[in-house]
């Protein structure tokens, strides 16, 4: 979950909070949604934890050839990183004139993604239901 997704949750959790106290005639008064904005509450601050997992997953493969990843939303953007991880799983090279290493602009972007994908087809992996164009 991004930034955005868990500040989203955030808000809605707050706005059950509103409703439930502005329903209440009395503070001791229980109000019905109260159980699941806690239940809500508890696992968008918990959502962090599995994203730093991943994090850790991913560098592990790529300090291998001394890269590192602190953000996965802005560094997996133009496929580039996605591309070399796939190679380093999976145990082959990928030749650097395959992709584009620095990409300049949108299409560019798009071939390193397309080629990424390309590269999970080939090693057994269903396709990704997302369009590369979508991910950038």
């Amino acid at each position: 979950m991004d930034r955005i997704a868990r500040a989203r949750a955030y808000e809605t959790v707050a706005q059950f909070r509103d409703v439930c106290q502005s329903t209440s005639k009395y503070k001791h008064e229980y109000c019905r949604h109260t159980s699941i904005v806690n239940i809500v509450h508890d696992t968008v601050a918990n959502i962090r934890f599995p994203f730093q997992s991943l994090v850790t997953f991913v560098n592990k493969h790529l300090n291998k050839v001394n890269l590192e990843v602190s953000d996965l939303d802005t560094q997996f953007h133009d496929g580039v990183y996605l591309t070399l991880l796939m190679g380093l799983l999976e145990g082959f090279f990928v030749p650097l004139y395959s992709f584009h290493l620095t990409p300049q602009d949108f299409d560019q972007k798009v071939h390193n993604v397309s080629f990424a994908f390309d590269l999970m087809q080939d090693v057994g992996l269903a396709k990704p239901k997302a369009r590369p164009e979508g991910k950038l």
